[in-house]
């Protein structure tokens, strides 16, 4: 939660850099290094959890449509007679 919130707070500083009329580049550059540092960490943590749900369930994050996507059922707001 902490790493979302300091990249949400990281990028509202770079729009509002960018929003001026004279922005300063180093700056921007600076924020943007920031943001993307701050994203990779977050797709690691990502991955690391990926991971550790697959050795729980082997089976985790396979097909994401599964049961229930396409072509299976009554979709959102349909009408079932069931």
């Amino acid at each position: 939660e902490n790493l979302r919130q300091d990249l949400y707070a990281r990028q509202l500083e770079l729009r509002s850099e960018l929003a001026k009329e004279n922005p300063d580049s180093k700056r921007a550059s600076s924020l943007q290094n920031d943001i993307s540092k701050l994203q990779t960490q977050l797709d690691q943590k990502r991955i690391d959890h990926m991971v550790d749900m697959r050795k729980i369930n082997p089976n985790a994050g396979r097909g994401f449509m599964g049961r229930g996507g396409i072509g299976y059922g009554a979709g959102p707001g349909s009408y079932c007679w069931r």
